[in-house]
């Protein structure tokens, strides 16, 4: 298995940016790198602050070369801080394609998939959210690709209902439709190790 996507423990890029608004990845959201614990016990998760404004998005960070007609797995971490539900949005082509969408509500633990945007082929294969402990949710989505127009996928969060504010750490992209522990990636994808102890 390998994680397609860099920079996987942070939204945005952690490189080029520090506690604040991440011109390049954002839209008016604010980010504030190792706010809390991860699931993994690590103080590297990431809070994004949507600042009362219901369409702030940010960027996860990495723009990935998708191949037409294939299946792809995404998974990512979030917890609940003050916001009433999870969205996420991946987009093809670079926002030229088709946009598949996941939305989870805390209050009644119900999970929403469809599609918005763009017209494309694509569908979604398989979509679960779980309970990881700690207040953490891992959000699993499946899906094969359209038939064109799949240059490049744009994970983006936000847009919560509610008030502003949410956690997320290791996002993460796969081939094919089974899910891996979490990959931690820098500045390239990441291979799982040959030696590995589950989380």
């Amino acid at each position: 298995a390998e994680n397609l996507l860099t920079h996987s423990t942070s939204i945005g890029n952690p490189l080029s940016y520090s506690n604040s608004q991440a011109s390049g990845y954002s839209s008016g959201c604010e980010i504030t790198y190792n706010a809390i614990l991860a699931p993994d016990g690590t103080t590297t998760a990431t809070q994004i602050d949507q600042r009362g404004a219901a369409n702030n998005y940010i960027y996860g960070g990495s723009s990935i070369s998708l191949i037409a007609n294939k299946l792809y797995t995404y998974s990512i971490y979030f917890k609940q801080n003050d916001t009433n539900d999870f969205y996420l949005t991946l987009d093809e082509g670079s926002f030229g394609g088709r946009r598949y969408v996941l939305q989870y509500t805390y209050s009644s633990q119900t999970l929403y998939t469809g599609y918005s945007g763009a017209a494309g082929s694509g569908t979604i294969v398989n979509a679960y959210v779980l309970s990881v402990g700690s207040g953490w949710y891992r959000a699993v989505l499946t899906f094969l690709t359209s038939t064109s127009n799949v240059a490049y996928l744009v994970d983006m969060i936000c847009r919560f209902s509610g008030a502003n504010k949410t956690y997320v750490w290791g996002r993460q992209l796969e081939r094919g439709d089974v899910v891996s522990n979490h990959i931690p990636t820098g500045a390239t994808a990441s291979p799982r190790p040959s030696v590995w102890t589950d989380m």
